[in-house]
């Protein structure tokens, strides 16, 4: 009997954006491959080294069609679990003394395991051959391919209960709905620029309800409640159903996703859902990636400018205005999309939605997502750090990841001016 060949991996067992790109990007790999896709679980009492499991559910998923294992092969999955929660363990634990002993912060590598990582995202030393190399891996095309990933039966019974139970009729078409604000990690002090205000979304919302939609409100209780009333609306991450199991079932069977650059929009990805991104901050990386996504952008406008950046001068800036990690308010100001911007887009995007995504882009979506991938290509491939700034120079696994994102993305972007 042939063992079967697996693709070990670790998604980040602390965050749910990352853990789901993570899971997406592996699974397509193990594709290419022709491997079987083991995911590898967090032992639920790791819990005591100071970090909190994002959502057990998401590391139970069933990929294409399940196949029963054999004892064999359940017992070499069990302790290849036991091993990487071990050495997870240790080398977390030797992490946290020392930054808390010797004030000496270690690397993300001895805080949670990196299994499989180099694989779904590889590296390429010899950077003369790498921007080529990536550009012809065949994960470019395949991320494409369209696919199925399954909640577990049981889930998926118990999940459908709960919602008969709480009111939602049977075969009721609903939209899942996110908007990031500042209840996110306390983070109106950081980065604001990110987040947006559920209020200036109620006439995009009252448009899919009138269409006879359902508005699903995702998010959890740290979030701001929605002040206003609407017959189809349901302010998710404050009622009794709330679970990370509901999460995940909620996001996998709606008619399409309207979010933000933020966790759960990789969630929709991953269950290969259509995609809208409002209030969009990122220019680069989280970009609409399939070619019946949409996003509209915040606008811009430099410190002391009157004029808000064009779409074309946007994409010309240094590539730290883009990166989350910066700290922009000094530079730069981000004006959130309006109600009447996000009524626009929402309208637009429905029509594709009745047509079932697979008409033309529409005459208002300008497709500005060829302008982007020439120009971020060539950024690429004649290796200008000042427009990717030092830590993709410094990392060759976050170049690989960056660039596949770039050469991947099919979406693009509504410009209504």
């Amino acid at each position: 009997m042939r063992f079967k060949k697996y693709l070990h991996v670790t998604p980040s067992f602390y965050s749910i954006g990352n853990a789901a790109e993570e899971i997406l990007w592996a699974y397509k790999r193990s594709k290419i491959d022709d491997l079987q896709l083991n995911v590898i679980a967090p032992y639920s009492w790791t819990e005591f080294l100071s970090y909190r499991i994002c959502n057990r559910e998401l590391f139970c998923l069933i990929f294409d069609f399940y196949k029963k294992h054999n004892i064999l092969s359940s017992a070499y999955l069990a302790l290849v679990r036991l091993v990487v929660n071990i050495v997870f363990v240790f080398k977390r634990g030797v992490s946290i003394l020392s930054r808390k002993y010797i004030n000496l912060a270690l690397s993300e590598a001895w805080n949670f395991p990196e299994v499989g990582k180099k694989k779904y995202w590889p590296v390429y030393d010899d950077f003369s051959k790498r921007i080529t190399l990536i550009k012809n891996d065949k994960i470019v095309a395949k991320i494409h391919e369209r696919f199925e990933v399954k909640l577990r039966n049981k889930t998926k019974i118990i999940c459908a209960q709960r919602l008969a139970a709480f009111g939602l009729p049977e075969n009721a078409k609903y939209v899942c709905l996110h908007v990031r604000d500042a209840g996110f990690h306390g983070d109106n002090a950081r980065r604001s620029y990110r987040n947006a205000d559920i209020d200036t979304y109620k006439k995009g919302i009252d448009y899919l309800v009138s269409k006879g939609l359902y508005v699903i409100r995702m998010g959890d209780s740290k979030m701001k409640k929605i002040n206003f009333t609407c017959e189809k609306l349901i302010d998710y991450p404050f009622t009794s159903i709330k679970s990370e199991e509901m999460d995940l079932f909620l996001i996998s069977n709606c008619e399409f996703y309207v979010g933000m650059q933020s966790g759960i929009y990789d969630v929709a990805l991953l269950f290969d859902k259509p995609v809208l991104l409002l209030n969009m901050v990122d220019w680069f990386f989280a970009y609409p990636m399939k070619v019946y996504d949409r996003g509209l952008l915040k606008k811009v406008k430099m410190r002391g400018s009157e004029e808000f950046l064009e779409m074309k001068d946007r994409f010309n800036l240094p590539f730290r205005y883009t990166d989350v990690r910066s700290k922009l308010s000094d530079e730069i100001e981000f004006y959130a999309n309006n109600p009447d911007e996000i009524l626009l887009a929402i309208k637009e995007y429905y029509k594709d939605y009745l047509m079932g995504f697979t008409s033309d882009r529409s005459l208002s979506c300008k497709s500005n997502s060829l302008m982007y991938m020439d120009f971020v290509s060539s950024v690429l491939q004649n290796s200008q750090p000042d427009k990717m700034s030092t830590y993709f120079t410094n990392s060759s696994q976050a170049l690989s990841r960056f660039s596949l994102h770039v050469l991947a993305s099919q979406g693009s972007v509504y410009d209504f001016n």
